[in-house]
């Protein structure tokens, strides 16, 4: 019984962790994003156009800062998606 409760516990810290995780790195991707806001070209008529700016200014990142705003990169692509872009 107390292995099973120490197992728990493992899986809590760690889902805990990875929650914290994700919830910073949503917070470092707003505040670079805020900062650095991608703008699409004037003359797109394209309703994806700011998806696609997105993803332009997250792939010419560095690798480091890629992995710094996972989770705000996933927000922002879940968040496209809904809207039907890709």
């Amino acid at each position: 019984m107390e292995l099973l409760i120490a197992l728990f516990v493992l899986i809590g810290v760690f889902v805990v962790m990875i929650v914290v995780g994700l919830g910073i790195s949503y917070g470092v991707g707003k505040a670079l994003y805020d900062r650095e806001r991608p703008k699409p070209d004037t003359g797109d008529t394209d309703p994806c156009a700011q998806c696609h700016a997105d993803r332009e200014w997250y792939q010419a990142m560095t690798g480091a800062k890629q992995i710094a705003v996972t989770g705000w990169w996933w927000v922002n692509r879940m968040t496209w998606a809904s809207k039907g872009c890709e």
